[in-house]
């Protein structure tokens, strides 16, 4: 079976997930890209990431930290995801391949979750799962979508404890 089908949205003996570095297409130039460790071919392959999805791929985004930052990006992440620039401004890398808000989020969240095979356990917030939580400074799904990476973790909680507090 293709590794395209071969996801959480179905079942098959062969699990496939695709690791997104928003980082990788939010550098703004060839330069930065490559002190980032995103040579040519992952910034020319890196923004396909629609098309993955609508294979059945699961993306599955993540910050590189604590290789590559020494804070995870998260909100320039899915920022990124969405528009498809550098905050602040930059040109589109492949706009026709920007993920929903919601996809963007569930690539940070749920996604990454079920290619560890922890979706059982987390990822999501349900009942019977651990609660993993955070409460931010803004609603993402009432910004700009220009000013996602401004968002600010002001409480976060693990299996129900306060872990963090801004």
């Amino acid at each position: 079976m293709p590794a395209s089908r071969c996801t959480w949205r179905s079942s098959c003996s062969v699990a496939a997930a695709a690791s997104a570095r928003p980082r990788c297409a939010a550098a703004a130039d060839r330069a930065t890209r490559s002190s980032f460790g995103c040579g040519e071919p992952v910034v020319t392959q890196h923004p396909h990431l629609h098309r993955l999805l609508d294979n059945g791929v699961n993306v599955s985004a993540g910050s590189d930290w604590p290789v590559a930052d020494q804070t995870p990006q998260t909100w320039t992440g899915i920022e990124t995801l969405v528009t498809r620039q550098v905050p602040g401004g930059s040109e589109e890398l492949n706009p026709g391949q920007a993920l929903s808000l919601e996809e963007a989020v569930i690539s940070f969240t749920r996604w990454p979750a079920e290619a560890l095979g922890l979706g059982d356990a987390t990822g999501s917030i349900e009942i019977g799962k651990s609660a993993d939580f955070l409460f931010l400074s803004q609603d993402l799904f009432d910004v700009d979508l220009h000013q996602i990476h401004k968002t600010v973790a002001q409480s976060v909680y693990l299996r129900g404890t306060l872990v963090h507090s801004a």
